[in-house]
């Protein structure tokens, strides 16, 4: 508990130990999220990065948008991914290290994006299903806007996992 509370930031993988730097106010960073069910968009001092889906068929990574269609809840998660014959991949440990060098610059007040990684911000932002309804209360499952940002390297690298033709120029 001492380290979730005097932490610069916390580094975890959405599993609830996370909840501890939250209550203290402490940045989270996330790694190898499964989106979009693990993305928690009301804390403001959070970054993260998903984890990819690749079809085992045609060795191509799912869309973001693909993804939020095909999972809109955990329930029926596991068969989706064995019926449609699709594999999770973790994140790579470069992909890790940038997120720690990101929320490193965030927590001392130095994290600032440029025009570009702001417009993929936005437009990752625009596709994310923020509108989704919790499946038991019924009620907004995230928050509208969101506090939470992508790790910033992570979406530029796999900005073709955006469907830019779908609107950003």
């Amino acid at each position: 508990v001492y380290l979730s509370a005097h932490c610069e930031f916390f580094l975890s993988n959405s599993t609830g130990l996370d909840g501890l730097p939250q209550i203290f106010r402490r940045p989270v960073a996330h790694a190898n999220i499964f989106m979009p069910l693990e993305v928690q968009t009301a804390y403001p001092n959070k970054m993260f990065i998903p984890k990819k889906i690749r079809a085992q068929r045609t060795n191509t990574f799912l869309s973001f948008d693909e993804i939020y269609h095909l999972f809109p809840d955990i329930t029926h998660a596991i068969d989706t991914l064995r019926d449609k014959q699709l594999e999770v991949i973790e994140n790579t440990p470069d992909e890790i290290c940038d997120l720690v060098c990101a929320m490193e610059r965030y927590a001392q007040k130095e994290y600032a994006l440029t025009g570009e990684e702001e417009k993929l911000q936005q437009f990752f932002w625009q596709q994310f299903p923020l509108e989704a309804k919790e499946s038991i209360s019924g009620l907004p499952h995230y928050r509208n806007p969101p506090y939470t940002k992508i790790e910033s390297t992570f979406l530029l690298k796999n900005s073709d996992l955006l469907n830019l033709s779908k609107g950003h120029e």
